[in-house]
This record gives structure tokens, C-alpha cells and sequence, in this order.
């Protein structure tokens, strides 16, 4: 440890020497003081390595990691951070007993710098653009004879991962930190709820006393109530639809410098349909009709979803806001990646297997799109199919290459008698 601690002070001088020689009488290291100052993360300077990230390697793998993903639309350096950009997607993010599906995220990142005993400073932020990915959603009521799939309140504990899907930048902050403390089935200031494990509301907090800050938080949003722009008219138990977050805010110095990253967004999760019953379909070569809706992470820019699926053929087709855009706006992150938001439509079809739809083709009427769209039947009779599409689309003399995730869920059609 004293070698390590040697090399680090040795670093510090070299980088603030103003000449070719210095006196080094003139530093004052106080090593002994090192194990109550705290650097990035929280981690203890006495801590550090040069020869491991330690604490750190939860977040972020060193550079002899895993490769770098390539972001599209996007250079290859980070104009923010020099952080190794590794693609963390982790083979445990949906774990067995969870509620698995699909999200969309942003990352978003700041830093501020103090001087002068912490008058003045600077203050920058880096926000990405929405991202698509794989999500797990772990549910555990204190007492499940009381709160089931179908019904019931009570208190509990939930966590989140998620993980990007091949083409999207990664997660920030992939997990909530911990399982979170929950309230199952009627959330403490909302008076519309369904009850069961789809429906609830759950956070935890942590801080020390160095002020490093770690919040994580989730709701499962009711079914029965138009909730943060996104009504889902469904009786399936079996899905849940809501919102994710994190937050870590960490204290870089006593004079209030401090550095800060969030991760957060939407998410469809449920229990998969067993593939018995999809077997029957298909050797019925019964055809269903879905609707719902999609989302695409802006307040009030849902969309309609019509979906066909025949399981004898094992195929599917479907429109998103019948094919073309309605109000649809561009707009860039601040690593220069175009993206648009908004109603923004296109058309897809493509294979069932077993409880998954995957796309071959996706198109557009008043434009040209690239992308896929996948997602998974819930419930026990293929009752839901939730999703994500991830599609970069122009439209002449509107946008050129703009990328557009959403999340999408849609009910199976109840047929005239």
C-alpha cells in the first residue's frame, strides 16, 4: 500500500509542477489523512490501485475488458468522459422467477467544479439519446399468499436490471443499487389501482457522509388509469408497464466539487407465455388480432399498434401509428446523435418463436426505415405481446437518419360472438 500510495503522489506532484525542478518540501501529501478522502465513486483514495479498478469494476471493466461497441451516428471518442464505453450487457438480466421484457433508457451525466473554496466553478452535462434494451424486473412481496399475479397490496421488495440490445450505447447504471422497499397493489398517494404484483411503487436511498448519493426507484404503473401519458387499456395480470431510474451523485472534495450520473426509462415486463399453448395455436393455425399502444419516451407522444399474428404460419405483421409519422419533431444528443420523437409510424412484420416475435422487415408509407422490432407473449393464453422497436428512419424533406426506440404493449382483440 505505501508503494501504491508513493506512485500516487508522485502523479499528483508531476502534474502540478510548473518547472523542471521542484522542492519537494514544498508538498505536504498527508497520506495519513487518505483513508477519509473519498475520490470518484465514493472509493477511498487509501483504497485506489493502479493495479485493479477494485470498488470501481461494478461500473465500468478496464480497457483490457471487453471491446468497445460502436454507437451509431456516433465518433469514436467520447467528447465528455475518457470512460472505457464497454458494452455491459449481462447474462443475468433476466433471472429465473423474474418478469422479463424490453426498455428504453437515456444516460445522463454532469460534472461541477469548484474553486476558491467553493465560490465560483463550472458546471457541464452530457445527456444520450434513447436507447433500447433487455429488462428484468424482480418481484417479492413480503407475504406472497397476499399480494399474487391476481390481486391483493401490500409491502415487498423490487429490483431492475437492464442491459442494451446490439447496436445501443449501454446502461450507465444497469441494476438498481438494491432491492428496493415496495408497495404492492395501491401506491401511498394514488387512488386508481388494480392491485397484484404488476402495480407498485418502489425506492431505496443510501448516503454517506461524504454526501455520495445513491437513489434507484420503480413503478408499475395501474391498468386501469392513464398514468404518465400512457393509458393501457389490458386485463392481463401478467404484464407490467412503468418506469425505472437511478441517480448516484458523488462528492469529489470538501470544496463541493462534485460529479453525478442517472439512468433512466421505460419498461414492458412479463410472464411468458407457456409454450403449450402456443403449440396448440399453431396446430390450430388459429390467427389473432392485437392492439394497444407504444410509447417513445416523451410525455404524450403515444402511438396506436395494430398487430396480426398467425401461429399456423408462425408470422406476424404489424403498423405503428398506421404506417406514417404524425406529429413527429428531430432533434440531436449531446454527442451529436439525431434522433426523432413524436408520432413517429412505420410497418414491420416478421417470424413467431416459441414465445418471442422477431422482425424481417420493417417499412414505412412516407419514407424509408431500417431497424427491428421484437417483444414476447405474456400471459398464459398469448393474452399480451410487449415489445421494442429500434428503427432509424428519413422521411424526404423532413429528416435524414434519425434514430426512434419505443416500447410498445398490445392486448389480444376480444372477437364478436
Amino acid at each position: 500500500m505505501k508503494t501504491k500510495r508513493t506512485l500516487i503522489a508522485v502523479c499528483i506532484a508531476t502534474l502540478f509542477a510548473s518547472g523542471a525542478v521542484m522542492a519537494k518540501e514544498k508538498w505536504e501529501y498527508n497520506e495519513d489523512k487518505w483513508d477519509d478522502t473519498r475520490s470518484y465513486g465514493g472509493v477511498n483514495i487509501d483504497q485506489d490501485s493502479v493495479e485493479k479498478w477494485g470498488p470501481w469494476e461494478e461500473f465500468i471493466q478496464p480497457a483490457a475488458g471487453a471491446p468497445s461497441i460502436a454507437f451509431m451516428g456516433a465518433g469514436v471518442g467520447d467528447p465528455y468522459r475518457t470512460l472505457p464505453q464497454t458494452n455491459r450487457i449481462a447474462e443475468d438480466v433476466c433471472r429465473a422467477g423474474d418478469w422479463c421484457g424490453y426498455a428504453t433508457y437515456y444516460n445522463y451525466r454532469w460534472d461541477r467544479t469548484a474553486y476558491d473554496g467553493g465560490e465560483g466553478g463550472s458546471y457541464s452535462s452530457m445527456h444520450t439519446r434513447p436507447y433500447a434494451g433487455v429488462f428484468g424486473l424482480t418481484l417479492q412481496p413480503d407475504d406472497p399468499s397476499v399480494v399474487t399475479i391476481d390481486g391483493g397490496e401490500g409491502p415487498g421488495k423490487v429490483s431492475w436490471r437492464v442491459a442494451a440490445l446490439p447496436g445501443n450505447a449501454s446502461p450507465d447504471l444497469g441494476a438498481s443499487h438494491d432491492p428496493m422497499n415496495a408497495n404492492f397493489g395501491n401506491w401511498w398517494y394514488y387512488y386508481h389501482y388494480t392491485g397484484g404484483l404488476h402495480n407498485f411503487s418502489a425506492s431505496q436511498q443510501t448516503s454517506d457522509s461524504s454526501y455520495a448519493y445513491d437513489y434507484s426507484m420503480a413503478y408499475g404503473y395501474p391498468h386501469d388509469y392513464y398514468y404518465y401519458y400512457w393509458y393501457l387499456p389490458t386485463n392481463n395480470k401478467e404484464v407490467a408497464a412503468g418506469y425505472f431510474y437511478r441517480y448516484i451523485n458523488d462528492y469529489i472534495s470538501g470544496d463541493g466539487a462534485e460529479t453525478g450520473k442517472e439512468t433512466y426509462g421505460f419498461y414492458v415486463a412479463g410472464i411468458a407465455t407457456p409454450q403449450p399453448y402456443l403449440d396448440a395455436q399453431r396446430a390450430g393455425n388459429v390467427t389473432a388480432s392485437y392492439q394497444g399502444n407504444s410509447y417513445d419516451f416523451w410525455s404524450g407522444h403515444q402511438i396506436p399498434v395494430s398487430m396480426t399474428v398467425n401461429f399456423g404460419t408462425a408470422s406476424w405483421n404489424g403498423s405503428w401509428n398506421n404506417g406514417q409519422d404524425g406529429y413527429a419533431y428531430q432533434t440531436t444528443d449531446s454527442y451529436g446523435n439525431k434522433y426523432i420523437y413524436g408520432q413517429v409510424g412505420f410497418n414491420a412484420s416478421g417470424t413467431v418463436s416459441g414465445a418471442n416475435i422477431q422482425s424481417t422487415s420493417v417499412s414505412a408509407l412516407d419514407g424509408t426505415v431500417t431497424g427491428k422490432v421484437q417483444g414476447t407473449f405474456y400471459g398464459q393464453t398469448a393474452g399480451s405481446i410487449g415489445g421494442v422497436h429500434d428503427i432509424v428512419k428519413t422521411v424526404p424533406d423532413r429528416y435524414t437518419a434519425a434514430s426512434n426506440v419505443g416500447v410498445f404493449l398490445v392486448d389480444k382483440a376480444v372477437q364478436p360472438q
